[in-house]
């Protein structure tokens, strides 16, 4: 009897086991971010570290910056390429400062034709601006 008892709760066991690997899955499509985008320091001071993560899944990218630091009033290329699962959903973008202070930010979307500007608002809050980009006719993206 209790082998009869314990051979049906196996059996639902597989059963169940059976009902939910058989359920759909969903597929996640990845969507391909390649491309190149202008950061513009105005923090007032320099950046030691430059980090991009397309969302607080992934793990953070190496300085960017290497050894050198971004210095206020300067530009830097940051080039991504990855794929992502909703390359609109925005990546996270992570400084440390000469001071070691460090700032994220987060929700930025990575495309040709943007540029962001890293700076202050009046009252002292970090702020970033996303500008479009124009390009003259013979300059290359």
């Amino acid at each position: 009897m209790k082998k009869g008892i314990l051979l049906g709760m196996l059996l639902l066991f597989v059963c169940g086991l059976c009902a939910c690997s058989q359920e759909e899955a969903k597929e996640v499509v990845m969507e391909v971010v390649d491309c190149s985008v202008p950061f513009i320091n105005e923090m007032e001071k320099d950046v030691t570290a430059l980090r991009v993560r397309p969302s607080d899944a992934y793990e953070w990218s190496g300085n960017i910056l290497g050894d050198g630091a971004w210095s206020d009033s300067y530009s830097v290329d940051v080039i991504v390429s990855a794929e992502v699962p909703d390359a609109e959903a925005g990546w996270q973008v992570a400084m440390t400062f000469a001071d070691n202070q460090e700032l994220v930010w987060n929700d930025l979307v990575m495309q040709n034709g943007v540029e962001y500007v890293f700076s202050y608002e009046a009252d002292g809050t970090p702020k970033v601006v996303q500008n479009i980009v124009e390009y003259e006719a013979n300059e290359e993206l």
